[in-house]
């Protein structure tokens, strides 16, 4: 049972099979929340921003009262902002290239807010101002360190020791035609800036991960690609008890039922 309750962002698409199909939806595309208290079961909120094109939701407290929302629209970031995590979220604004992917953002103890993406050699960092409401690129936080492919879809929790914990998507360029090669991939860091990958495999043919950490507690959100743990093609979960070394996987239910036409989670905790 979680201690706080967890909210998931996430891009519908209720007919979809696949993250691929989901992503290529023509028209107006919605990210909706849902909550769960114990982070399997959850139960539908409401449509927080619809626009067309969009993926990939990265949900976020910026500041005391205003709540951020980045959606990923090609290699942009749209943002979207609300007084409240449940409300609706008005657009204000965009970022163009190098900010591309699925992006994830982390409010440090000092107020900084951290937003990690998909970049050029790997995973790159930006920092966002409140008051100004803009992105500055830092640097790359995590090199790739693999052979061949690239790394994207970062997601990024504070484990609440001083360290960070980061899952993020391999995407092979071997990977055979029609198969989506995304294998997802940890990564720790103690000032939560630097990242260096475990060099473990979490989890093979998942993508787009979101995650939520209480202490060393980590709840693991990612599209299914296996069709083992989600027979529609929707999103599965694995729970983490020593900071991301281990994780058991399970399915997702959307109340008593296996969820489907959920993908791109993106999680938070509910104080």
């Amino acid at each position: 049972m979680a201690p706080h309750r967890i909210r998931l962002a996430y891009l519908a698409a209720d007919d979809a099979t696949s993250i691929d199909e989901a992503e290529a939806m023509e028209g107006e595309r919605e990210i909706r929340t849902a909550v769960s208290p114990d982070g399997k079961h959850f139960f539908y909120e409401g449509v927080r921003f619809a626009q067309e094109g969009i993926t990939a939701p990265d949900l976020f407290l910026s500041s005391s009262s205003e709540f951020v929302l980045f959606t990923t629209v090609g290699q942009s970031l749209v943002k979207a902002t609300s007084n409240r995590p449940d409300g609706e979220y008005l657009k204000s604004g965009s970022f163009a290239s190098p900010l591309v992917s699925k992006s994830s953002s982390l409010r440090l103890p000092d107020g900084t807010v951290r937003t990690f993406s998909c970049g050029v050699g790997g995973i790159v960092s930006s920092l966002y101002s409140p008051v100004t409401g803009t992105l500055t690129q830092e640097g790359t936080a995590l090199v790739h360190s693999h052979e061949t492919g690239i790394l994207c879809d970062p997601a990024v929790a504070a484990l609440g020791d001083g360290t960070y914990f980061m899952t993020y998507s391999y995407h092979s360029t071997n990977s055979e035609p029609g198969i989506r090669g995304d294998d997802l991939y940890g990564a720790i860091s103690t000032d939560g800036a630097n990242f260096e990958s475990t060099g473990t495999l979490l989890r093979a043919s998942a993508a787009t991960p979101g995650v939520v950490a209480l202490g060393r507690q980590i709840y693991l959100y990612f599209v299914d690609g296996t069709g083992e743990l989600n027979s529609t093609g929707s999103i599965a979960m694995g729970t983490s008890y020593d900071g991301g070394a281990t994780f058991n996987f399970q399915e997702v239910c959307m109340g008593e039922w296996q969820v489907q036409g959920v993908f791109d989670p993106a999680g938070s905790l509910i104080e």
